[in-house]
Order: C-alpha cells, then structure tokens, then sequence
C-alpha cells in the first residue's frame, strides 16, 4: 500500500492549524481558566505547535480536518452541503460525520470508564477535567473513522499514537460501519524534536504565508520525494532514525548525481567518469551503481532531473517561500 497524499492532522497539531486558519476566519476565545471548547480544540500552546503543523501538512497534496465548531477561511465561498472545500489551501472538512455522533460518545464513555491507562495518559498529558479528556477520545475517533474513508494519514504526536492503540481495538464493536476486516488506518506519531531535526518548522507562519506555501509547485514537487520517504522510514521501526538515514543517502546520491552530470559535459567515457568520482566519494558506493546512476543521467538529458535527490531540503525550501511570501508583503 503506498503512503497516502491526504493527512489528517490529529492531536497537537490539529489545534495548531485551526489556530493557524483563524487567523484568516475567526479566533475564538481559549480561556485558561476551567473546561473550555476551544481551549481543548487549540492546546495549551498553539503560537508555538502552528509552527510546526503548518510545515507538516505541507508535506500532503491534500488536507482534511475533522468537524469542528469552528470557521475556516472564506467559508461562504466554499461551502456545499457537502462540507467544505478549499482549492488554492487544498483543504476540506466533511461535514456528514457528527462531532459528537451517537456510537462514537458511547465508544468514548465506554473507554473512559473500562480503561484506567487510558485516563492515566490524558492526565498525564495535561488533559485533566473530564470534559477535556472527553472531547480529546472523541475527536480521535472522529479522526480514525475520517482517516478509513478518506485513505488517509492520521498524524498526531506520541500521546495520540498511544491512545490510538488503546482506542482501536474497541472501534468495530461500536463504531457504525467499521470493518473489522480492512487494515486499520494508518497513523503516525511524529515528535516535536522530528520536525526540528529534519527541517519542518516555520519560525514566522502566518495565514498568508501559509496560503503561498500551498501554492507554490515547487513545494509539492519536494513533499512527494519526502512524504515518500516519510512513508518507508514507517514501516521500519525508529521514524527518526530511519528518515535521517534516508535524508543522508539522498544528499550523498544529489552529489554524485551533480558531478556526474557536470564531468557528462567532458568525458564520454563513464567508466572513467565514475572511477574517477568514486575516488573522490569512496562512500558513494559501488563502480557498478555509480554507472547505474550515471546512465540515468544520460538517459534523461537534463541537470535538472537531478532534483529527484532534493526532497530531503524541503525545510529549506519551506524557508525560503516563507522568506519570499514575507518580502512581498512589505
């Protein structure tokens, strides 16, 4: 199964997007004081997680949110019957799932009541009224059922990844339409310290600049090698690890792919060529692959293809959209 180009940000970044989007809709209030909506909606530190979420939904071509009470920008423009749907943000929300349906509240009363590690990790992780611990089962029930119909990526942190597996094996006993034979959607726990050791933080994000980082062609064409990436370091234990793995053995091949397409321009002979270059880059590996790899290059004409091997710069890339947005708004 490839990995899906749709993401459905779940706990925290979920709350940093919607903190992200009022800014170009609506705001609303987050008391700190006591059970609050919005403040469950939001978490405790939206400035700080929309940072990060805004990089990490950058990486899909599309991006669904759950249902929630809350305004998305130029709503009347894209709103149908069938929910809402962004074209330029590539963003929807489907509205034909309640917030608050039926067997999804008895799944959530039946998990809060029969699963004391379940409410022991909600508190812990500063979800200590009962409302709050309330609204946060819901929501990812919400989310998993999304994630099922939609073929999509649950991404939330370690908290969501630990109540997911508490909360998954309950779902086909209540949940309308679950099927207790399909895989489970999949889901993803991508840490804070992930996203900084791999790029994926915007220090300055605003509305706009997030508008222009979904514009621009140039960042879907380096989310694809990522997410791509992203997908394969999943499935093989340690996701941090695994992806900086995959990010150095793409920068190794981006430099050998460059100066191999620069000695193309002097030499017709490839295997003086990648003698040469594996001489220089022992590391780069055998004579054999570096001929492989040189073919290619030949194959496609084009210094440009050489690109393939850049995804693992897609933070830096995100900063210099950001950086370019900025400037031309003042």
């Amino acid at each position: 199964m490839s990995f899906p180009s749709t993401v459905i940000p779940a706990y925290p970044y979920e709350g940093g997007l919607y903190w992200l989007l009022g800014e170009g809709s609506v705001r609303h209030d987050r008391s700190a004081e006591g059970p609050g909506y919005y403040r469950n909606i939001y978490g405790a530190e939206p400035d700080n997680i929309m940072r990060q979420a805004s990089a990490l939904v950058a990486l899909f071509d599309n991006i669904e949110l759950a249902p929630a009470d809350h305004a998305l920008p130029d709503m009347q423009a894209y709103c149908t019957e069938f929910g809402y749907r962004h074209p330029e943000l590539r963003l929807s929300r489907s509205e034909d799932i309640g917030e608050w349906a039926n067997d999804a509240t008895e799944l959530t009363r039946y998990l809060l009541t029969t699963k004391p590690k379940l409410v022991s990790l909600l508190h812990q992780g500063g979800h200590t009224d009962d409302f709050a611990k309330k609204q946060f089962v819901a929501r990812l029930i919400l989310q998993l059922r999304l994630a099922a119909r939609k073929d999509a990526v649950v991404i939330g942190n370690d908290l969501f990844e630990a109540v997911c597996q508490i909360v998954l094996p309950s779902m086909g006993a209540f949940i309308e339409g679950w099927r207790l034979e399909s895989e489970p959607p999949i889901s993803l726990p991508v840490t804070s310290h992930l996203l900084r050791a791999t790029g994926l933080y915007l220090p300055s994000p605003t509305f706009d600049v997030f508008y222009s980082i979904r514009e621009c062609p140039e960042i879907s064409e380096y989310a694809n090698g990522f997410r791509n990436a992203l997908g394969i370091a999943s499935s093989h234990g340690d996701l941090e690890q695994n992806l900086l793995n995959l990010m150095r053995e793409s920068r190794e091949k981006r430099g050998v792919a460059k100066r191999l397409t620069g000695a193309m321009q002097a030499s017709c002979s490839w295997s003086s060529v990648t003698g040469a270059i594996a001489g220089a880059l022992p590391g780069a590996g055998t004579i054999t692959s570096l001929v492989s790899l040189g073919a290619d290059l030949a194959g496609r004409r084009s210094e440009g293809k050489t690109k393939q091997y850049d995804w693992y710069t897609f933070g830096s890339k995100l900063q210099e959209v950001s950086l370019n947005a900025i400037l031309d708004q003042n």
